[in-house]
């Protein structure tokens, strides 16, 4: 039969019920996906924290995403200074290999991309295919960017950018976690890197190199205590204008770098406009962090990093630059020990003169740059005239005092390219580059200079005296360096013999 409208109306309601019933199931079915999701998600949060690689890492969080979320393509992008590196990807199978970027693919942060990391906020476009933007955040801004693609004619929905923000917002923890891992990690490799330096300047400068590759410290500075001061050892500035320079001096009552010094401790200003106590160093600077260097109560130095924005520093840069700080102490440290140990095995304890090791380790160099610049060289070999008598009549500790005194004598009376040696006993040899005919002449002055010791020294009606031997070698003397030595000692005992003929027979060689 003909429909009619009484006949119709019932059949309306029941359709109304009906949409409403449909509307509700789907409401109910969309509310539990979306916990299943959740839930998923943060199951999968823990399984995240347990990833310590850094790919390995947002490759996992790219495939989770397209499997429970059903996304045609799902990225993990991470800054790495002006640009946004792919860490991770997964993607449909139906999606051509030309329309998938590659995995390690680096892109410039462009305009819309720097925008989600800058306003921290998820982003959508529409444009070729849908696609959403999700930053990662750490505790200084953006880490990177999450990406999710779905097909033409789709969208995303509230629900999506929920589910999507809650997992960049752990993938976020997570990775801030790995880097900081990573920094540790790379502190120590860098504490077995300094302990190969062999000079303090390489290892600053590994030191500041460090600072700028792995924290981005750009304007730092290393200030080491000498004496009562601190005094700048190492600098790095990229930009044009500081009031720096290498061996300036600040005592510890200057600046935040003397303050942090004085009290050992840490010293973070997040605005060093509103602290009385900044000296100006980088230009420009608006936030600064200082971290002592020490080796248990010992002060080695300070750590000093700047930088030109407000609040840049936080505490977790305060641990890290206090980690790296141990280590370059400890670098230091053995160096300076290793220096001590060199210094005590080439020079002489009672005298501070270099001494004979030494002298056998540098001649065969003067020896060479003699010959290859053909230049002459000069060795004098003095012994103290007088001497066994006051070691016999005063005691060996004013014999001690004589040779002390003499030493210092001889290193004041020479040029500082001389190298002055205590050959042994009370032998001294003075070694003189680029010397023939006017080592006679010091050899006199010497001789002649050095009678005024025995009243300084106090030794009575003792006296004390010089005598030189001399040998002169020119550029090519086939003689061997042994017989050269002999030679200068011979000469030496022959001008005691003539000066005191008397005792003749106590000065034969």
């Amino acid at each position: 039969a003909a429909p009619t409208v009484a006949a119709i109306e019932p059949v309306a309601a029941l359709a109304n019920f009906a949409a409403l019933a449909i509307e509700r199931a789907y409401q109910m079915w969309q509310i539990k996906r979306q916990k299943e999701r959740l839930h998923g998600m943060t199951s999968f949060g823990s399984r995240l924290a347990q990833l310590r690689n850094l790919d390995d890492l947002c490759r996992a969080a790219a495939q989770r995403l397209r499997d429970d979320m059903g996304y045609d393509l799902c990225g993990v992008w991470l800054k790495e200074g002006e640009n946004l590196r792919l860490h991770g990807i997964a993607s449909v199978e139906t999606l051509s290999t030309d329309e998938l970027p590659d995995h390690g693919e680096s892109v410039p942060m462009a305009d819309v991309l720097q925008s989600v990391l800058e306003q921290k906020k998820p982003l959508v476009l529409h444009d070729p295919v849908p696609r959403a933007l999700i930053p990662l955040l750490g505790r200084k801004g953006g880490l990177g960017i999450l990406e999710a693609r779905i097909r033409r004619g789709a969208r995303f929905g509230e629900q999506d950018l929920e589910i999507l923000t809650s997992l960049a917002s752990g993938l976020s923890v997570v990775i801030s976690d790995l880097n900081r891992e990573q920094a540790l990690r790379r502190i120590y490799r860098l504490g077995q890197e300094l302990t190969k330096a062999v000079r303090l300047e390489e290892l600053l400068d590994g030191t500041l190199s460090f600072l700028a590759e792995q924290f981005n410290f750009q304007h730092s500075a290393v200030l080491l205590v000498e004496g009562d001061d601190l005094v700048v050892r190492g600098i790095r500035n990229p930009g044009e204008g500081h009031n720096l320079m290498p061996g300036q001096r600040f005592d510890f009552s200057q600046g935040l770098v003397g303050w942090a010094a004085a009290h050992r401790e840490s010293l973070l200003v997040s605005d060093v406009e509103d602290d009385p106590r900044y000296i100006a160093g980088f230009s420009g600077t608006r936030s600064e962090l200082v971290v002592p260097m020490q080796i248990g109560d010992e002060l080695i130095g300070v750590l000093n990093v700047e930088s030109p924005q407000p609040g840049s520093f936080d505490a977790e840069d305060r641990l890290l630059l206090e980690a790296v700080a141990a280590e370059v102490a400890i670098a230091i440290s053995n160096l300076n020990s290793q220096e001590r140990l060199r210094q005590q095995a080439i020079h002489d304890p009672l005298t501070g003169l270099f001494n004979r090791h030494y002298f056998n380790e540098m001649v065969a160099s003067e020896l060479a740059r003699a010959d290859r610049y053909n230049h002459p060289l000069s060795f004098l070999m003095a012994d103290v005239d007088g001497f066994r008598a006051v070691n016999n009549r005063l005691g060996h500790l004013k014999g001690d005092a004589v040779l002390r005194a003499v030493a210092e004598f001889l290193q004041g009376n020479v040029r500082g390219s001389d190298r002055v040696i205590r050959y042994g006993g009370d032998e001294f040899l003075i070694v003189m580059p680029e010397t023939d005919v006017e080592a006679e002449p010091i050899a006199a002055r010497l001789k002649e200079k050095i009678g005024d010791l025995s009243d300084r020294l106090d030794l009575g009606e003792l006296r004390i005296g010089l005598s030189v031997g001399i040998y002169i070698r020119r550029p090519g003397d086939p003689l061997p360096l042994e017989e050269i030595l002999q030679e200068a000692d011979h000469r030496m005992y022959a001008e005691k013999r003539r000066a005191h003929p008397g005792r003749s027979d106590e000065y034969r060689y």
